[in-house]
């Protein structure tokens, strides 16, 4: 059989079973979900399918040498390198789906440094029949201003996603004064004061506007 390259959601146990993979050749406690999958995790209504992964990993220097190697001896294959870093890597999931996973080492993201995404980052569970899967994924906060800087920075064609993003994770958690009553000190460590309130006010404006719009 050829596997699906078309836009895909993965389930649970196709996620776990790349996450577990990704484990051995990172180490454990060094892989975590960021971006659009990491909204899916989070939101059970938020189901946007997509054929790619975004990924934030740690690996101490002198091991990235050994990525390669490892990543190919899981079954990986090597997309695109940079230097001696594996930057993006490609699988067949079980259920015979093509998927596709970006991995962030050590350079900010959106000026986010990769080891704020893992000290701030929280552990979920996702069940699948009588299996209940774990996964690290980045905090909703600072998810949230991943997507918002996400959307400042796509073209027209792409801001869509990330918007939908934005609302599903603020409807998550009931609303924004909610969400940024629960994670607005770690979405704060981020900005400067000003910056802050100017952030959460952008945020009302861009999920209000979209309202207005229908």
């Amino acid at each position: 059989m050829r596997a699906t390259f078309a836009k895909s959601n993965f389930s649970a146990s196709e996620l776990y079973d790349v996450y577990s993979k990704l484990e051995k050749i990172f180490g454990e406690g060094n892989v975590l979900f960021i971006g659009g999958r990491a909204v899916n995790l989070l939101c059970e209504k938020n189901q946007r399918s997509t054929h790619d992964i975004d990924v934030a990993v740690l690996v101490p220097e002198d091991k990235i040498i050994d990525i390669k190697r490892k990543a190919i001896d899981e079954g990986f294959v090597i997309l695109k390198e940079k230097g001696d870093m594996v930057t993006s890597i490609k699988t067949v999931t079980h259920g015979n789906k093509s998927m596709q996973i970006d991995l962030y080492y050590d350079r900010p993201i959106s000026g986010i440094p990769i080891d704020y995404l893992f000290k701030t980052s929280i552990e979920i569970e996702k069940s699948q029949g009588k299996e209940t899967y774990s996964f690290k994924v980045a905090n909703p906060g600072v998810l949230l201003v991943l997507k918002y800087f996400a959307y400042n920075e796509a073209d027209k064609n792409n801001k869509e996603k990330h918007l939908d993003d934005i609302k599903s994770l603020l409807n998550a958690y009931r609303g924004i004064d909610k969400f940024f009553s629960e994670f607005g000190d770690v979405i704060e460590d981020l900005f400067s004061e000003e910056n802050y309130k100017l952030f959460k006010e952008n945020i009302k404006s861009m999920v209000f506007s979209e309202i207005l719009r229908y």
